[in-house]
């Protein structure tokens, strides 16, 4: 992306209110400053979209990089915190027509300093920037789980809370039979629109990529005493007063929480994990003025562009028989032969498998009638080719070829296919639980680029409660043809 300059000093942008930040159609007309140039340096370790897109009433989209007049016009500002960062798991429970998102957060100079989840119109869980490394963001939250599940159905920012403060918010959002936790978490953002056509093309109005959330400290099931000794340990913490908060920390903590405390290793370690969680999104901006989720794109058009992909599988089963799955699935594990001392024991082997894949050769062609067709060759990093078929008027439908290569088929491990790919599975019965489909396109008016996501999910139940999980997420980025 190339650097902006200053239309002129002084020069202070007309931006319509709404949405997290300035641009956008509807509410009153506030001013705010140009985009610093500190700010778009620093916004380009997470994305390389524009930080700020100028519209002008009546004439062509510019950017900081352009030549304009701005006498006797107004200029629309639309900057990063107006896009949607569409996740490929959709976590609005709630209305599943509507996906969840990602929102990034600006400072006053327009540079990013914060990122949250938005779920069914409710900001869940703002980590800040790392002052440390700028890829990353941090800090404490808390998460109300249903009891018996792993899955938070609310999110929010510690910022201090007492005990009395979490139950009013659990009564005044109706949540009921679960716990609070809490979290002090770091994620990972990490886009893949800097280099799309494996020379110099780059996304300019959308991107895509995964974020990976990591805890560093986690209280499960916390009670008022528990979040009072974390308090008292923050106050030391603060203070200066080591030894109290070690006391702190060995006396209560390290007895009352489930999960300890991650050393650097073990959170390096974690954060080294392919468990990715995928999103896509962009600027789609109409001349009027108005801001939408996706643009429509033409008929007779293509895309290319690159696409990552996340394969997760997970074993449940318990016992002696644990391990015939296993052995099924090519999973280590500990054994009393001396050179497998290096993996885990049975019960802890064969959770949350994950790997990450990645093609160049990505395409999204649509035909005269408006038909969608999404190819991604993941064959090309030892993957199924994944296929999408969204016709007009229909559901979207996914496939997964690994036939198209020789020798691709043994190069896709085990542990990765799916069951109906496997001689070794041990049947059951096999259930299609997600097949989602989202794609976006954006730019101004006529798209330019298209980035979205896809997720598919299927269950295979071996009976007496034993199952197998595997899951597809994927994201694509790409410029028009």
């Amino acid at each position: 992306m190339k650097r902006y300059f200053l239309l002129m000093s002084v020069l202070v942008l007309a931006a319509c209110g709404g949405g997290s930040g300035g641009g956008g159609a509807g509410g009153g007309t506030i001013a705010r400053s140009a985009v610093s140039q500190d700010a778009i340096a620093s916004n380009k370790d997470i994305t390389q979209m524009s930080s700020e897109i100028l519209v002008a009433s009546g004439s062509e989209p510019i950017t900081r990089s352009a030549k304009t007049t701005y006498n006797g016009k107004t200029y629309t500002s639309y900057r990063l915190d107006d896009v949607k960062f569409f996740t490929a798991e959709n976590l609005n429970e709630d209305d599943p027509s509507k996906n969840s998102f990602l929102r990034l957060e600006l400072d006053r100079s327009g540079q990013i300093n914060a990122i949250h989840m938005d779920v069914g119109g409710e900001s869940s869980g703002r980590t800040v920037r790392s002052t440390e490394d700028s890829t990353l963001f941090e800090g404490p939250i808390f998460e109300y789980v249903k009891n018996g599940n792993d899955e938070a159905i609310y999110r929010v920012v510690d910022n201090g809370q007492t005990w009395d403060n979490l139950v009013s918010l659990a009564q005044s959002n109706h949540l009921t039979g679960g716990h609070w936790n809490r979290i002090d978490e770091r994620l990972v953002v990490k886009t893949y629109g800097d280099d799309i056509d494996g020379a110099s093309t780059k996304l300019r109005y959308a991107d895509f990529g995964y974020f990976n959330p990591v805890y560093r400290f986690k209280s499960k099931n916390i009670t008022a005493e528990v979040l009072g000794h974390i308090r008292d340990y923050e106050t030391a913490l603060k203070n200066g007063d080591t030894d109290t908060a070690n006391t702190i920390k060995t006396t209560y903590l390290s007895r009352e929480n489930l999960d300890s405390y991650r050393s650097d290793s073990e959170f390096a370690a974690e954060l080294a994990k392919e468990d990715y969680q995928l999103f896509a999104g962009g600027y789609a901006i109409k001349t009027d003025g108005t801001k939408v989720d996706t643009l429509t794109p033409g008929n007779n058009t293509s895309f290319s562009g690159k696409a990552v992909g996340r394969v997760y599988s997970s074993i449940k089963a318990e016992g002696e028989g644990r391990t015939t799955y296993l052995d099924k699935y090519g999973v280590k594990y500990k054994t009393t032969n001396p050179g497998d001392a290096g993996y885990p024991e049975p019960e802890n082997a064969g959770h949350g498998i994950s790997k990450a894949y990645f093609t160049t050769n990505a395409t999204l062609a649509i035909d005269s009638e408006g038909n969608q067709l999404l190819t991604m060759p993941f064959s090309d990093d030892g993957f199924y080719d994944v296929t999408v078929e969204k016709n007009v008027g229909s559901d979207a439908h996914i496939t997964f070829d690994s036939a198209t290569k020789p020798g691709v088929d043994g190069a896709v491990g085990s542990m990765y296919r799916r069951d109906a790919d496997l001689s070794t599975a041990p049947g059951g019965t096999n259930t299609k639980t997600v097949e989602s489909f989202n794609p976006g396109y954006y730019g101004i008016d006529d798209p330019t680029e298209a980035a979205g996501t896809l997720r598919y999910k299927e269950v295979t139940d071996f009976g007496a409660g034993n199952k197998r999980e595997w899951e597809f997420q994927a994201a694509y980025g790409m410029t028009k043809d």
